[in-house]
């Protein structure tokens, strides 16, 4: 974590400030067509997310890793320009008219090629380094699931040191919850896991909301759920989920309001209706 947002990340917003025919070629060249069969699989909802989609995918085709993996873009009913851009890069690309992140996961998925599956979301910006990471460390712990951690994204209405504040508040809470609750630490925007068990439970997907957290739920019953602490893994994302038209500090009391409602089940399970 760091108190200010990172140049290799604030790159990528100065690359898409005005979306241009030459900065799709650029993402083109890095994502070729893949004769060979991806062994992942990188699921992305997308609602009216017409620059945030491009800046996401052109960080997704800068990976450095020895996986193969393919990029699959459902659009959720969008009304601007996201179909249009999607057309114009080398993405597996379908529709969902099921409004929700959930039921675009589930399409996606059934969708899939690869053997393991990685959750991403369109507003978020990737490290190099992500999906080698995050699949070699499911592969390394035998894991049937593994959660990434994300990090919001500075800007002049929100300066980055806050949110490195409320990431080291958040930090004795996400230890606790994975002890017997990891499904509480799941987040769309970095999980991954393997696509045969996740397929079992599929119909989890048909929530508008909350989808990963009871996906992740259910594949405990399949075996362990590891987790990704390292630095270089982190995903920088949009704080606009956070902040739900709130100021900043009142979005962190409703966080911790609701941690606190909730703690006494952190090592009881069982009390999850």
């Amino acid at each position: 974590m760091t108190l200010r947002n990172p140049r290799w990340l604030m790159e990528y917003f100065e690359l898409t400030e005005v979306i241009t025919e030459d900065l799709f070629l650029k993402i083109n060249a890095r994502l070729k067509p893949s004769v060979e069969k991806p062994e992942v699989s990188i699921i992305i909802p997308a609602y009216n997310e017409e620059t945030n989609i491009v800046r996401c995918v052109w960080s997704l085709a800068n990976q450095t890793t020895d996986y193969i993996f393919e990029i699959i873009v459902v659009d959720n009913n969008s009304t601007d320009r996201t179909p249009e851009y999607l057309d114009k890069m080398n993405v597996r690309a379908f529709k969902q008219t099921l409004q929700g992140s959930g039921p675009s996961r589930k399409l996606g998925q059934e969708k899939a090629n690869g053997s393991y599956i990685l959750l991403a979301d369109a507003d978020s910006v990737y490290p190099k380094e992500w999906v080698e990471l995050m699949i070699s460390k499911l592969k390394k712990t035998k894991a049937v699931a593994i959660l990434g951690k994300f990090t919001f994204i500075g800007d002049n209405k929100i300066p980055r040191w806050k949110f490195f504040l409320y990431d080291q508040i958040k930090k004795p809470f996400l230890t606790m919850r994975h002890a017997r609750r990891p499904y509480l630490n799941a987040a769309g925007a970095s999980l991954g896991y393997i696509k045969e068990l996740g397929l079992k439970y599929k119909e989890v997907l048909d929530r508008k909301s909350g989808s990963d957290g009871v996906l992740v739920m259910n594949l405990m019953r399949d075996g362990k759920i590891t987790r990704l602490t390292n630095p270089d893994s982190f995903v920088w994302t949009s704080y606009r989920a956070f902040l739900r038209d709130e100021s900043f500090f009142a979005g962190v009391k409703r966080r911790l309001v609701r941690e606190s409602i909730i703690i006494r089940d952190y090592f009881f399970p069982g009390n999850i209706k």
